[in-house]
């Protein structure tokens, strides 16, 4: 017996060991306020594998959606010709995933289509409006059955030509929305998102532009989640210039002393000009994954792990209806993304590295300051490669078709594979840099004032750049940014051999001083994709804010500034079961203290467990049946205190309200669609109603997961209202048909 009782305090002692949370995919989950930006994805080749790649380990680790950032000047490239080949490509791989898609329409660089209106913003006055709003009807009728949420304009308040002005855009975002629910009534609009909050640019906008919209949108980019934004500004050395002249409005004060006030701010603005109802989104923020850049992000791997938990939770908490995760892909290490490759341009910033030779990843020429010339030379000794690729020469020529400021190498690539080729360019002209075109192994390359695309090329095209005679800082083009130093991420798929590399300048003060080649490794997860999809299998839409329920939390030994930032988020499953998130919200640390924390719950909680999510997994906290009172560890990034049974109620939900509907309605011809959308195949029964409760039609159809359409054909229904109801297992949904012929 003695024995028995030392094994059972022995037992005791054993701390609880730690389980994983299950993983869901992006087709086992119906909705989420999880989202992930895929800016320049739609530029990628076709049939490169990397587009396909980073869309399926997404949609595998419970994303449910993609904002998608395709350009008016990308898609027009000529007066009323429209190219949707890239942006088909992504568009097709999100939705085979089950994704859905927030789409941009956006002119980029604040106008940038240098076709209309001397490349400013769309207005009345300058003529642009008109092939505008042509634009956006060829978008939403290309992807009437892929996309139902639009978001008008990036940044107006940031990115506007000639300069922000609010009414304009207010007018523009009034039309383009008029014209997006002529052609698709259900459709979901928001305002173009903000940079950062910015209460005093929609005081203007909403007026005339609100009555048309579901949402507003706002970028709350800030060093961390819980920060006061007026703060952020004021600490950072590019937004405030040495003279403290804010150079755009954005910049501009709120007042507010947190995130959390700004959030309010927002929602009495909308009150106070007659929309309560409309939702807010934030619809991109990002934090960096390495120590960076221009002082407004200092961060690491772990930090960025840490904040995207807390942003994510935090605007939960706050109702805001989905937040937007800016970037899918390491590109530029300014932004904070969530897959690298090890070998690829895209993991660090090089400017920034020792020795790059010594990273033992790049082929690199330097110097090489190509311009417009006869002939020019690489010595042997200037070229350097830790991967054994080797230059066979380099040389101008004047060779038909490309004009003759152009420089080609021959490019042996140590074995077959896909690469990227990173070009660090500069200019001595303040008004002009870059390519006019760039071309691969001999690519189809077409160049029309200033602008090379080709979405056809295929494999062969390395990437479809644009040259300008305007680059701000904030210009963007496909895999490009220009900044303070121009950099070009093109990559060449499935290549082998000695293949020919073509730059064609831009102007005479173009110069590129290193060239540099790297296998595009596999893609690796960084330690932000851990909580990414703990989150997305926890917080879909079974999962609400809690409304009264609170937890109250007590402080056992934080410090005094520690405990001041003391965040908490109180959640309920299903509409019963409490998840309650608490962390400290100070600038996340790579390591922080252990803390402690005690915590009374007002209900019982049966089988508590405390969630992880930086490492994804559980643990028991106390006994089962009550944690009135439970003593836990606290950190600087959200652990989740709940019942076991939350992990346990996965979603049975197999009909998905929100894609359920038919069109067209009102039905004005002999037959409509019914659409209904499953997570599972499944067996369903649909019947149609009158008024007066009389059915008048039933059928059962053998569904499959993913989109369903069944065809109404009406006879001789009269006009006026109908009711059909879809019923899939104990589920069922009805909906109103109105039938005026």
């Amino acid at each position: 017996m003695e024995i028995f009782f030392l094994f059972l305090a022995l037992f005791h002692a054993i701390p609880a060991l730690a389980d994983s949370v299950a993983i869901r995919t992006a087709s086992q989950i119906p909705d989420s306020a999880l989202s992930i930006d895929f800016e320049a994805f739609e530029q990628d080749p076709l049939g490169s594998a990397l587009t396909a790649s980073i869309v399926q380990a997404y949609a595998q680790n419970g994303v449910k959606w993609a904002r998608v950032r395709p350009t008016w000047a990308q898609i027009e490239m000529s007066p009323g010709v429209y190219q949707f080949a890239g942006t088909d490509n992504l568009v097709n791989l999100l939705r085979a995933k089950d994704m859905k898609i927030l789409m941009l329409l956006d002119g980029a660089s604040g106008g940038s289509q240098s076709l209309y209106g001397g490349g400013n913003a769309p207005t009345t006055a300058n003529g642009a409006m008109t092939p505008w709003l042509n634009y956006v009807q060829q978008m939403v009728q290309r992807y009437l059955g892929s996309v139902s949420t639009w978001e008008i304009w990036n940044e107006p308040n940031l990115s506007w030509k000639p300069a922000v002005n609010a009414s304009d855009y207010a007018d523009l975002a009034q039309q383009t929305a008029a014209r997006i629910r002529s052609l698709q009534p259900s459709a979901y609009i928001l305002l173009g998102g903000t940079s950062l909050v910015d209460p005093a640019y929609l005081q203007t906008v909403l007026p005339i532009a609100g009555n048309q919209i579901n949402a507003i949108s706002i970028h709350p980019y800030r060093q961390y989640p819980e920060q006061a934004q007026d703060v952020f500004v004021a600490n950072s050395i590019v937004l405030v210039p040495p003279d403290g002249v804010k150079p755009y409005p954005a910049f501009a004060n709120t007042g507010a002393a947190s995130y959390r006030e700004e959030i309010g701010q927002l929602r009495n603005l909308l009150s106070n000009l007659g929309f309560p109802s409309l939702d807010i989104w934030s619809t991109e923020t990002g934090y960096p994954s390495q120590n960076e850049t221009l002082g407004l992000w200092p961060g690491s791997p772990t930090q960025q792990t840490k904040h995207l938990a807390r942003h994510f939770l935090l605007n939960l908490n706050l109702g805001i209806a989905r937040s937007t995760w800016f970037l899918a892909l390491d590109r530029l290490s300014i932004y904070g993304n969530f897959l690298v490759s090890p070998t690829s341009p895209w993991v660090d910033d090089y400017r920034n590295l020792p020795n790059i030779n010594s990273e033992a990843r790049f082929a690199t020429f330097s110097p090489a300051h190509l311009q417009p010339s006869a002939s020019i030379n690489v010595a042997a000794n200037s070229f350097t490669s830790s991967s054994n690729i080797s230059v066979t020469g380099t040389t101008i020529t004047t060779t038909s078709p490309f004009p003759d400021n152009f420089a080609q190498y021959s490019i042996t690539l140590p074995q077959a594979g896909n690469y990227t080729v990173s070009l660090h360019m500069g200019s001595t002209s303040t008004t002009k840099a870059g390519l006019t075109a760039c071309s691969i192994n001999n690519s189809s390359v077409t160049f029309s004032g200033g602008k090379s695309y080709n979405f056809l090329a295929n494999n062969s095209l390395s990437a479809i750049l644009q040259g300008s005679s305007d680059f701000s800082p904030f210009y963007y083009s496909p895999c490009v940014h220009f900044g303070p130093d121009v950099v070009y991420y093109p990559v060449i798929s499935n290549m082998s051999g000695t293949i020919p590399l073509t730059l064609q300048l831009q102007d005479a003060g173009t110069k590129i001083d290193e060239i540099r080649i790297a296998p595009l490794g596999a893609l690796i997860q960084k330690p932000a994709f851990v909580p990414l999809k703990t989150i997305a299998a926890i917080f879909d839409d079974r999962v609400g804010v809690a409304g009264n329920y609170s937890a109250d939390f007590r402080n056992v030994d934080m410090t005094a500034s520690e405990w001041t930032s003391f965040q908490s988020a109180a959640f309920l499953s299903q509409g019963q079961i409490p998840l309650i998130a608490y962390w400290v919200g100070l600038a996340a640390a790579d390591s922080f203290p252990n803390r402690s924390v005690e915590v009374h719950l007002p209900t019982n909680l049966a089988d508590p467990i405390l969630i992880d999510p930086l490492d994804g997994t559980w643990t028991r906290v106390g006994p089962g049946g009550s944690a009135a009172s439970l003593t836990l560890r606290v950190q600087d990034y959200p652990l989740i205190l709940t019942s076991l049974s939350v992990l346990a109620k996965s979603s049975a939900q197999i009909l998905l309200a929100e894609e359920t509907y038919n069109y067209p309605n009102p039905v004005r011809g002999d037959k409509t669609f019914l659409r209904f959308y499953l997570t599972q195949a499944s067996d369903v029964t649909i019947e149609i109603y009158t008024p007066a409760h009389e059915r008048i039609h039933s059928t059962k159809i053998s569904g499959i997961a993913g989109r369903n359409v069944y065809p109404w054909g009406l006879g001789s229904v009269a006009n006026g209202v109908y009711f059909w109801k879809i019923s899939v297992s104990d589920q069922s949904l009805v909906k109103k048909i109105l039938v005026l012929r």
